[in-house]
């Protein structure tokens, strides 16, 4: 029996991963003490057979779960606005391409109404429903150890919008 010793040491590239776990954080600083953190783990599972293959030999990956914690905390003018939720993250909530480079491209885009509590000296307290969402652009490259993990370039215009991504493959 002859068997190769590159064989043996042939590490697996990031597209053969069957899944990536780990963790994404996503926050919103609208000013004025206002701010939204919405956090927690995702898995994303291979495409097999993907409606759109990726360019240049890339793997697919969708969202195969997700379950993110989120809250809101606001003040100003004396008032104060208050979001405690989950937003449960499911297939078409994300996508990923990974490479045979080891680069990778993704983004995460969901959103849930939730309630919310305003409050205001001298009113009455109201709960109000309002939107909830995440919206993570993911960028970067594989490291040796098989796992992506960055920070979202920072968009905004009044309202600065920041993430970050640590995933490992699996």
């Amino acid at each position: 029996l002859v068997v190769s010793v590159a064989a043996c040491n042939t590490a697996p590239t990031p597209i053969q991963a069957p899944f990536w776990q780990g963790t994404v954080k996503f926050s919103i600083d609208e000013g004025s003490d206002d701010t939204w953190v919405t956090e927690g783990p995702v898995t994303w599972i291979k495409e097999e057979n993907p409606e759109l293959a990726p360019l240049n030999g890339g793997a697919s990956y969708i969202i195969q779960s997700g379950s993110l914690t989120a809250t809101r905390r606001g003040e100003g003018d004396g008032c104060s606005v208050k979001m405690d939720t989950t937003l449960t993250l499911k297939p078409g909530d994300g996508s990923l391409t990974v490479y045979p480079s080891g680069s990778y491209v993704g983004r995460i885009l969901a959103t849930t109404p939730s309630l919310a509590t305003y409050s205001c000296p001298g009113l009455p307290t109201v709960t109000a429903y309002d939107a909830l969402f995440i919206d993570l652009e993911m960028k970067g490259q594989v490291d040796s150890d098989l796992r992506m993990k960055g920070t979202m370039v920072p968009r905004g215009g009044g309202v600065t919008f920041t993430g970050s991504w640590d995933f490992f493959a699996k």
